[in-house]
C-alpha cells in the first residue's frame, strides 16, 4: 500500500513539474518584444556606426549580471553572423547565424563589444554593465594612446578602404560617418573638427563621434581624453571628396 502511494506521489509531482516548465516556456514565447525604431534619438541601443541599419534589445537596461538578451538587426538580409568581439563572462547562446542573436552575461561581467556582420555591413554595441567595477578617483595612468577608427557609410571614395582601422577619405554631404575609439570607463572625451561651422560638424558620443562636411578639402578632427590623471589629444586628418563632382581631397 505504502509503495503505491509513493508511486503516485512520484507520478503526479512530475506531471506538475512538467506542466511548469512548458507553462514558462509557452510564456517566454509569447513574450512581446519591443518593436526597432529607425531613430536613433528613440533608442540608445541603435547602431553607432549608424551606416546600415539598427539594432534592438528585447529588454532595455543596464543591469546584465545573470540576464538573457535578444538583439535584432532591424531590417532583413540574406545572411547574418554575430560573435564576441571583446569582453568577457558573456557568451551567445544558440545560433549565431541568425537575424536575432541571444546572449547570456555571466556573474562578473563588466562590459563586453558585440559584433554583427550582415550584407557589407559591420555593426558593432559596447555593453556596460552600470555596476562595473571601477573606482574612477583612482586611476593608474594617464589615458591610453588610441588609434581613431573610422566607419563610414556609402558612398565613400575610391582611396577609402573599408575596415582599414583609421582609412580617412571621406565624401562630401554624406552623414553616416563614424569615428571611434576603444572605450575607457574612466575618462571623458572632447570631440571638435577644423573648419567647422557650416564646412565642417561633428556630433560626439563618448567615445565616438558622427562627422560631417560640406566642402572637399582637407579637415582635422581632434580628440581630447581625459581621466582623474591627466588629457591626452589625438588628430585624426580626413580628405573630403566631392564624390558626385569627382574633385580630389585638397588643402583649404
Amino acid at each position: 500500500m505504502k509503495t503505491n502511494f509513493k508511486n503516485f506521489a512520484f507520478i503526479v509531482l512530475s506531471s506538475i513539474f512538467i506542466f511548469s516548465c512548458q507553462t514558462e516556456d509557452s510564456i517566454d514565447d509569447m513574450s512581446p518584444k519591443i518593436e526597432i525604431e529607425k531613430s536613433k534619438d528613440e533608442s540608445n541601443l541603435a547602431s553607432r556606426s549608424g551606416g546600415c541599419s539598427y539594432i534592438g534589445v528585447d529588454k532595455e537596461s543596464e543591469l546584465y549580471r545573470g540576464e538573457y538578451r535578444t538583439y535584432t538587426v532591424a531590417e532583413n538580409y540574406s545572411s547574418y553572423q554575430w560573435s564576441i568581439d571583446s569582453g568577457s563572462n558573456v557568451q551567445i547562446i544558440g545560433a549565431s547565424n541568425q537575424k536575432s542573436v541571444t546572449l547570456y552575461f555571466s556573474q562578473g561581467f563588466n562590459q563586453a563589444v558585440i559584433k554583427v556582420l550582415f550584407g557589407n555591413c559591420d555593426e558593432r554595441l559596447t555593453l556596460t554593465d552600470s555596476r562595473f567595477d571601477c573606482d574612477c578617483n583612482v586611476y593608474p595612468t594617464p589615458p591610453l594612446s588610441y588609434p581613431v577608427y573610422s566607419t563610414f557609410g556609402t558612398p565613400v571614395p575610391n582611396n577609402y578602404e573599408k575596415d582599414r582601422l583609421g582609412s580617412n577619405y571621406i565624401c562630401t554631404t554624406t552623414i553616416a560617418n563614424e569615428l571611434s575609439v576603444p572605450i575607457e570607463r574612466c575618462a571623458s572625451y572632447n570631440w571638435s573638427i577644423e573648419p567647422a561651422g557650416n564646412l565642417g560638424k561633428i556630433f560626439p558620443s563618448h567615445n565616438s563621434a558622427i562627422v560631417a562636411v560640406t566642402q572637399p578639402g582637407r579637415y582635422i578632427v581632434t580628440l581630447t581624453t581625459t581621466n582623474v590623471v591627466g588629457s591626452r589629444v589625438e588628430k585624426f586628418i580626413l580628405y573630403a571628396e566631392d564624390c558626385d563632382g569627382g574633385i580630389g581631397p585638397g588643402g583649404f
